[in-house]
């Protein structure tokens, strides 16, 4: 009887067999344990809301949603990242910073404007290049395989940087 006290004060459960464990408790020696993210004595459990406890990783500027038996976090408008981790896309806070055909590309603290293949840069944005002698295969190219260009040249550009 006092095992039995003692076992129940710590959060298990003694039990004659597994099946008088909760649904959300693990069974081991007869003894029956919640499992992580629920509290209670074994045969009993309930979930633990890590958003309302403030038990959850989430970034700060993610928001948090209770799952039973754990959590989800999710960035915030601005930002982008796993919720774990977030981190400002400028380019969604500033969607008219980048003018006249430029593309913004989005870096770690910033962004840059990048002119697509086909422009080239001029005072207040980009211009169609009308020289064609830097791109000359871009006439013959699907927009797909422009947008894959684009990609490539700004993670290059990124990476020398």
């Amino acid at each position: 009887m006092l095992l039995t006290a003692i076992i129940m004060l710590l959060g298990r459960a003694a039990a004659t067999n597994c099946s008088q464990c909760s649904v959300d408790a693990l069974c081991s020696n007869n003894t029956c344990v919640c499992a992580p993210g629920f509290t209670g004595d074994g045969r009993t459990c309930e979930n633990i809301n890590e958003c309302t406890t403030q038990t959850h990783t989430c970034d700060i500027n993610a928001a948090c949603t209770d799952i039973n038996g754990t959590f989800g976090c999710q960035c915030n408008g601005d930002y982008d990242g796993t919720g774990f981790t977030c981190h400002l896309n400028s380019c969604k806070r500033y969607p008219l910073a980048c003018m006249g055909n430029s593309i913004c590309i989005n870096t770690r603290s910033s962004f840059a404007c990048m002119c697509p293949p086909g422009y080239k840069y001029v005072s207040n944005g980009c211009a169609k290049d009308t020289s064609k002698a830097r791109y000359p295969l871009l006439m013959f190219a699907s927009p797909a395989i422009i947008c894959i260009m684009m990609i490539l040249t700004a993670v290059i550009y990124f990476i020398h940087q």
